[in-house]
């Protein structure tokens, strides 16, 4: 009976044996209605507190983005 260090995902264990760094987040927003999205991209590496105030401010960058293509997509005026 064998044990491997390595679990069954490919990842081999972490220095000191926690979860590893996450390398960097794609998150995408998208108007389900007009089928419009935007994407923006961190590089890391983040731990999983960094990893969330990364989503945080990504999302607060590509909400204004998101809104002003939703509102070209559908001529809204003034926008």
């Amino acid at each position: 009976m064998g044990y491997s260090s390595a679990p069954a995902g490919g990842k081999g264990p972490t220095r000191h044996g926690g979860t590893p760094a996450r390398k960097g987040i794609t998150l995408t927003l998208r108007h389900a209605p007009t089928g419009v999205s935007v994407t923006g991209t961190a590089q890391g590496p983040f731990t999983r507190a960094q990893l969330k105030t990364a989503k945080e401010r990504l999302r607060r960058e590509l909400w204004p983005r998101l809104e002003a293509d939703v509102a070209a997509a559908l001529r809204v005026p003034g926008r």
